[in-house]
């Protein structure tokens, strides 16, 4: 029977005596602090100030941008007919909104008088339940 070589190399035992060549510091040298357990000096600029600390904070509020536009089912009373399938460019075009990738999301849909069909484009809102 013919033996196939191992295609993974065995990885070094550290720190198992003197003569496994990876022995007592286990190649991390004598002192310091990279030679201590747990050691980590990222982000640590000697004795100076933190490499963090030193940089400008940034200026202004951030907000985070909707993924959606937001439109109140009341602004739709006048627009929608009953049991007419709706799609997102009427909507934009008939509120006069300029036209986007965003989805469109409609709230308080308990407002809503006519009984439209809308396209699976648009996220309908659900009331929160308590």
């Amino acid at each position: 029977m013919i033996k196939l070589k191992t295609i993974t190399k065995r990885t070094k035992r550290l720190g198992r005596g003197q003569s496994s060549g990876r022995g007592k510091t286990s190649g991390r040298g004598m002192n310091g602090q990279k030679s201590r357990t747990g050691a980590s000096t990222t982000l640590k600029n000697g004795g100076q100030t933190k490499f963090y600390i030193g940089l400008p904070k940034t200026k202004g509020f951030k907000a985070i941008e909707k993924k959606y536009i937001s439109i109140n089912a009341e602004r739709l009373n006048g627009i929608i007919d009953d049991g007419k399938k709706i799609t997102k460019e009427e909507i934009l075009n008939k509120l006069k909104i300029p036209a986007s990738d965003k989805s469109l999301k409609i709230f308080s849909l308990k407002s809503l008088k006519s009984k439209a069909i809308f396209d699976s484009s648009i996220i309908l809102s659900k009331p929160k339940e308590r």
